[in-house]
């Protein structure tokens, strides 16, 4: 029986291509460059792991350019470990921890003039032990001649989960290897073939010291075939220099759409061009060499049962040049522990802009790796201190780069959140979950993606949780029954947990719809389609993004649609004129469900852009989506916000930021009170557009806990009730039902009129001469004062409110309210009650 070796997830990855070339010295890159290092990074930083299991280091060198290549392996670089006796590492920054306890490992590099840059890391060995292997999907299928990917989790008694999918000392196997294959080495390990229609059951299983581990899943092999094979985008364009990843995917007969990226072959007709990475895990990666006067085709290829499929797109590598380069928050705060996403952005001389954060022209290096380290703009927080986040990038002779600082502080995480408390789901189904920490200064942070985080199921069988990087916290119900969720976050020495209830019910698909049912846009513009499932219970479901669902367009030339995934699937983008059946397929529980929406692409053109002004505020610490709308020549309207021509720019960077990045583009996230204005520009059809409009950075829309609350239920503004005196909660009933208040100190009191930019007083005797002033009645101290927040009120709503209010909560003629002034900026004010 092998033996089962756990090993960390990799931080780091090869953003320069090269290595030693031969001569004596750590880094003579790339390729017989003359670029020595200035210094080095390991990373993880203050790592823990389980004792008798191996850990991965990494060391990647900054060069006196500033550019980053990895020198793990580098024969001049040496790796050591304070303790032995704790954990020995070898000369390829493997670790295989020894006893429990703490040590040290460096890595030191001797550069090809004799200098040395080194870098430390310390480890913490903990007595953590394997309680559960666990092997994800639980049931899958697949057609004869594609494969299906598993996916190995060890679970520890910490609640940390670790991918070991592709462990050497892990095995896998399959019961009936005539139905199904699975691969058990290299980088394919874990991925599955279907040979024939048919089940078989996938199984891992390895040796954690003298205890046995295994876990097993069944794949389905059906009897779907090829419909089309299909290479995205139909054709675009790169600017010289910079990269672009292509995607191939096959349409099955049954509907289903499946991503073949990696198992396809990869060539161009015009390598001097293009160079075409066909490389494990980076199929489809394309990199500008030079222009060229017409486009050059990239073709992908692949063999399905013995037929062979082909698709080409034709890429135009531009003239336009990189002129700037722009890291986005320019200022960051974060937690110890956490991580914080920038966003490079490069500015091209044609007026429009890339993200480039992880393209491989672009390295990421921070000024002091001890406070925190990066990998291609995923920052993570070390230790508490100021550090400057740099992207560097190299486009032929020129050389661009920018900085933003982030401030780590020591606030400590209070408790962890999941949301929803209880929420149900359908077998085959799912639903996210989200995790949200709450820091001793009451500020929070969504962390359900965070690297920190691990998400556990209490059984299995019932429903299984998503630790994958981009889609942590998605939970598919397996079988009906209950069980809970548990996220578990560690941070140094601090281990957090919560957990919520799911129930996985029986309920089936009645009906599957797509909408709209017919459509019309403009070429090279957006449309979004939904797809909806109404279930046996009479209780409808948005299920455009679960997982189960393939989206599809019947003719791609026509139009691309968006698929497989975590977010924004469904969004169709016209190519040419004429008609297309955009279809959402589903396969649950063994059964198929189709929906089609017809889109039709015309030649209308962009004519004008606006900004939609509904909501121009947003609160300190928290973003707000902005919309961007396009007016088209027909009369119609589109939606610009994140179009690839658009551009976003905030006049006061220092008040807020706002992302050019395709995920949010056009999210605005406030950094400190005050107002500035924002524009979004771009050149459509010829024409070049730009729209502005205010933004108002308002206080935090934060309300203090009510009576009855010990943690926040959600962060929203609505549907708040009061909890009078003696605990009994009170339903506003006719009244206004959104707005809600709590007792608080005041000094509280104060802290919030200021931070709104009312300083109403500056000791409690004066906030109470301000709060009576024009009141016959002298005050007595101390006074109870109550923080209201509202949403949008008027001071005839708010006098109104308060009418009613002591109509319903107060038989009392004594008690008597005073409305101290509202804030309009925060919609908020405070009050005073006698008591």
């Amino acid at each position: 029986m092998k033996k089962l070796w756990l090993f960390g997830l990799s931080l780091c990855s090869i953003l320069l291509a090269g290595c030693n070339n031969g001569d004596e010295g750590l880094v003579d890159v790339p390729d017989g460059g003359i670029h020595q290092a200035v210094s080095i990074v390991v990373t993880p930083k203050n790592a823990q792991f389980p004792v008798g299991l191996p850990l991965q280091f990494e060391a990647i060198a900054t060069l006196d350019d500033g550019t980053t290549v990895d020198v793990t392996s580098n024969p001049s670089l040496s790796w050591s470990s304070s303790n032995n006796d704790i954990a020995t590492i070898d000369n390829q920054g493997l670790l295989t921890s020894v006893s429990t306890g703490q040590v040290t490992i460096t890595a030191k590099g001797i550069n090809k003039d004799g200098s040395i840059v080194e870098d430390t890391s310390n480890v913490t060995v903990t007595n953590a032990a394997v309680t559960e292997l666990l092997v994800t999907p639980k049931t899958a299928s697949v057609a004869k001649g594609l494969s299906q990917a598993f996916r190995a989790e060890a679970i520890m008694s910490d609640g940390q989960v670790i991918d070991v999918t592709k462990n050497p000392e892990l095995t896998w196997s399959s019961s009936d290897t005539a139905v199904a294959s699975i691969n058990d080495d290299g980088t394919n390990k874990g991925q599955a073939l279907g040979l024939t229609a048919g089940t078989s059951e996938i199984k891992a299983q390895g040796m954690v010291g003298d205890k046995e581990f295994s876990d097993t899943a069944v794949l389905t092999v059906n009897e779907a075939t090829i419909q089309s094979f299909n290479v995205s985008p139909d054709a675009t364009s790169i600017p010289v220099g910079l990269d672009t990843v292509l995607k191939a995917e096959v349409t099955l007969t049954d509907g289903s759409v499946k991503d073949v990226t990696q198992e396809a072959d990869w060539t161009t007709t015009d390598p001097t061009v293009l160079d075409v990475n066909n490389t494990e895990g980076n199929k489809g990666s394309i990199h500008a060499k030079k222009t060229n006067t017409s486009p050059v085709d990239v073709i992908a290829s692949i063999t399905v049962a013995g037929k062979e499929y082909t698709d080409s797109t034709a890429i135009t590598v531009t003239t336009a040049t990189v002129t700037a380069l722009s890291v986005t928050p320019e200022t960051a705060t974060l937690p110890e522990g956490l991580t914080q996403e920038f966003i490079a952005q490069a500015e091209l001389s044609d007026g429009t802009s890339l993200d480039v954060t992880k393209n491989t022209a672009v390295s990421w290096t921070t000024s002091d790796s001890s406070i925190a380290t990066v990998d291609k703009g995923i920052v993570t927080s070390v230790a508490e201190g100021n550090v400057t986040v740099t992207a560097v990038g190299v486009v032929g002779e020129q050389r661009f780069s920018d900085s933003a600082t982030l401030t780590v502080t020591p606030t400590v995480v209070m408790n962890i959140i999941i949301s929803p408390q209880s929420v149900n789901t359908p077998v085959g189904l799912t639903k996210q979950f989200t995790a949200t920490a709450v820091f001793s200064d009451d500020s929070e942070l969504d962390v359900t993606n965070n690297a920190a985080i691990s998400w556990t199921t209490g059984e299995a069988t019932i429903a299984t949780v998503s630790n994958d990087a981009d889609g942590k916290g998605i939970v598919k119900g397996e079988s009906v029954g209950k069980t809970t969720i548990t996220a578990t976050g560690v941070l140094g020495s601090q281990s957090l947990q919560a957990t919520a209830d799911l129930e996985v019910t029986k309920a089936v698909i009645t009906d599957f719809q797509v909408t709209p049912a017919i459509s019309a846009s403009a070429l090279g513009l957006p449309t979004s389609f939904i797809a909806t499932a109404t279930l046996s219970d009479s209780t409808s479901l948005d299920v455009t993004n679960n997982p189960e669902v393939s989206w599809s367009s019947s003719n791609t030339g026509v139009a691309t649609v968006t698929n497989g995934e975590v977010d924004g699937n469904g969004v169709a983008t016209g190519i040419t004129v004429g008609v297309t059946n955009i279809t959402a397929s589903a396969t649950v529980n063994g059964e198929n469900w189709q929906s089609s929406g017809e889109l039709t692409i015309n030649n209308a053109t962009i004519v004008g852009i606006s900004i939609d002004t509904t909501d121009n505020e947003v609160a300190v610490g928290k973003t707000l989506a902005m919309k961007a709308i396009g007016e088209l020549s027909d009369g119609n309207t589109t939606d610009l916000t994140a179009d690839d021509r658009s551009t976003w720019v905030i006049e006061d960077t220092s008040l807020a930021s706002v992302s050019n990045a395709a995920e949010d583009k056009g999210t605005v996230t406030g950094i400190k009170l005050g107002s500035t204005n924002i524009t979004v520009s771009g050149e459509f059809d010829g024409l070049t557009l730009d729209a502005t409009t205010a933004l108002d950075v308002v206080g935090p829309y934060r309300r203090p806990l009510l009576a009855d609350e010990t943690v926040y239920e959600e962060d929203t503004k609505e549907e708040i009730v009061y909890v009078d005196s003696t605990g009994t909660t009170q339903m506003p009933g006719p009244g206004p039902d959104i707005y809600g208040y709590a007792a608080v100190d005041i000094d509280v009191a104060i802290a919030e009129c200021q931070l709104r930019g009312e300083e109403l007083a500056s000791n409690p005797t004066s906030l109470a001469a301000y709060l009576n002033e024009g009141n016959d009645e002298t005050s007595t101290w101390p006074l109870n004062f109550r923080y209201f927040w509202t949403t949008k009120m008027s001071t005839g709503e708010v006098e109104s409110w308060f009418e009613y209010r002591d109509s319903v909560f107060f038989n009392d003629d004594t008690a008597k309210f005073e409305i101290s002034g509202q804030d309009p900026a925060a919609k908020a004010f405070v009050i005073c009650e006698h008591k």
